[in-house]
């Protein structure tokens, strides 16, 4: 009777051992989520920034803005965004991007990718369509 009390012990140690394994691996089956900036420039930052670093900046933010279909952004967000920059060089995106956000300074502290993103759906009405 002991052996048999002992026997039922150990199997429910391992049992016991073997559900804490399957757990702890079920839980790092989960995708790690990352907490990362939400922006990495404001729009007053973006002000003062000399000529050249604007111009790299908004060169970087277009080439994202049209890599959003490798992200998941549906065909008819990113042929908006073409069509309203078609024939525009990165010097007038910079432009647009630039008049619009000095001329409402009450978005300097928002992510400068937000106000880029507002300036052209201004600059192209009807254009681009808000997600």
């Amino acid at each position: 009777m002991r052996m048999t009390l002992r026997a039922a012990f150990h199997v429910l140690v391992v049992l016991c051992i073997f559900g804490v394994v399957a757990y702890a691996q079920k839980q790092q089956s989960k995708p790690r989520v990352h907490h990362l900036p939400v922006y990495y420039l404001t729009a007053g930052n973006f002000n003062g920034l000399s000529d050249e670093d604007q111009v790299m900046y908004i060169t970087g933010l277009m080439d994202g803005f049209f890599g959003l279909g490798l992200f998941g952004a549906n065909d008819e967000a990113v042929a908006g965004l073409t069509t309203c920059t078609l024939g525009m060089d990165v010097n007038q995106a910079t432009a647009t991007i630039l008049k619009w956000a000095k001329d409402h300074p009450e978005y300097r502290q928002y992510p400068m990718s937000v106000v880029a993103y507002d300036a052209l759906l201004n600059a192209c009405p009807g254009v681009m369509k808000m997600p």
